[in-house]
């Protein structure tokens, strides 16, 4: 107890001091709390898309405030270095203010191709998001590590937007831009159906067309063949179509391969150094055609009962490659028909003029009777299909017990 006026005892001197140390362990307790540090994420669609040179699409950036306070960005946009992305730009739109924890706001980035890039080249275009500033947390510094996103764009086969453009494809389905047709043999001509599209803005724009043989890997010289274009020159006016044709003439024995074309479409524009143009690529399939023609040395012959005759029978390839032929006989005494050596082998192309030569042998019976006319057919086939065929008459004569 402190008397008044005088000194504090002991035990109050104690108390106070612990007090005092109570205080002091509290203050971390009780100072002010420290905010988790700032981050983000970033998301940009689509991952990829392809855009017709002298257009641009259009991707949404979208960035996730994923930390504690608001916080502020600063967004780019750079294209891959290279020549890949020649004729490619790219601009991205601000977020403006500030975007809140557990958030995101959005933005739009646009990718230009220009007219002159050509179809299928890609380009890669990275994103890259940067806190700026974090809000309600004094003294805290942004991370200096950009988030960062990558999408691809790809220059389309078509031509559009801004002034001049054409678009090519076969018979009015859009992306169409390859086609394949079979030569069958029942057709000398094969023709197939070109779109030409005005995708520019101008109005009776001048399409010239030309087509050209391609040399790619797979396809055959096609110099015994004749394409055609029904025209080399349509006006078309903007969004607007027009159709042509290519007419492929195909010869009797054509060689069996592929053949190749292409066929552009450009367009002039008033800028003598800048040419819009698409191209669709067409082929022609003349697969392996076996076919024959035959001819016999003898197409009657008169012989007696047990009496040999011969005669030849040659054949002509009337298809377009060497093919295998095995010869056969029938009718109601083709036993009198057998072959004087081999009844199979190679029939030659030789370039639309192989021909192979079969011997046969004659000799009847007196089956029938005298003066009969028996008919025997003589065939060449590809495995059990008759590919061609000759009949011989035998003319029965006198059997000499008679």
């Amino acid at each position: 107890m402190v008397n008044q006026g005088g000194s504090p005892s002991r035990s109050s001197r104690t108390a106070f001091f612990l007090v005092s140390l109570m205080v002091v362990a509290l203050l971390p307790m009780i100072s002010t709390p420290v905010s988790a540090a700032a981050s983000i994420s970033l998301s940009v669609s689509p991952g990829s898309q392809t855009v017709n040179p002298g257009d641009s699409g259009e991707y949404t950036v979208r960035v996730y405030n994923t930390g504690d306070d608001p916080v502020t960005v600063n967004l780019q946009a750079s294209n891959e270095p290279g020549e890949d992305c020649n004729g490619f730009s790219s601009t991205i739109g601000q977020i403006p203010g500030q975007i809140e924890p557990g958030q995101y706001e959005e933005t739009t980035m646009n990718v230009t191709v220009a007219q002159t890039v050509e179809a299928d080249t890609a380009c890669d275009t990275t994103v890259s998001a940067t806190i700026s500033a974090v809000l309600g947390a004094p003294g805290t510094e942004p991370p200096s590590e950009p988030e960062t996103s990558t999408v691809t764009t790809t220059a389309g086969d078509g031509s559009g937007s801004a002034i001049w453009g054409v678009d090519l494809y076969f018979d009015g389905v859009e992306d169409r831009n390859q086609k394949t047709l079979t030569y069958t043999g029942s057709s000398s001509i094969l023709t197939y159906s070109i779109t030409v599209e005005n995708t520019g803005q101008q109005n009776s724009t001048t399409v010239n067309l030309t087509i050209s043989e391609r040399d790619d890997g797979g396809c055959g010289n096609s110099a015994g063949l004749t394409a055609e274009l029904s025209d080399t020159t349509v006006t078309v006016d903007s969004e607007d179509t027009e159709t042509i044709t290519v007419d492929v003439e195909v010869p009797d024995g054509q060689e069996a391969d592929n053949y190749c074309w292409e066929v552009t479409g450009t367009v002039t524009t008033p800028n003598p150094t800048e040419e819009i143009s698409d191209t669709v690529d067409l082929e022609l399939e003349v697969p392996v055609l076996k076919e024959c023609s035959m001819s016999l040395s003898k197409t009657s012959i008169t012989l007696n009962p047990e009496q040999e005759g011969s005669l030849t029978a040659t054949l002509t390839n009337d298809g377009n490659s060497d093919w295998s032929v095995s010869m056969s006989r029938s009718g109601e005494r083709a036993s009198w028909v057998s072959f004087d050596g081999p009844s199979s082998g190679v029939l030659p192309y030789g370039d639309g003029s192989g021909t192979k030569a079969f011997d046969l042998l004659i000799m009847p019976d007196d089956s029938e009777n005298a003066g009969s006319s028996n008919s025997i057919t003589i065939q060449a086939r590809d495995g059990n299909t008759v590919k061609c065929s000759e009949v011989v008459t035998i003319i029965l004569g006198q059997s000499f017990g008679a």
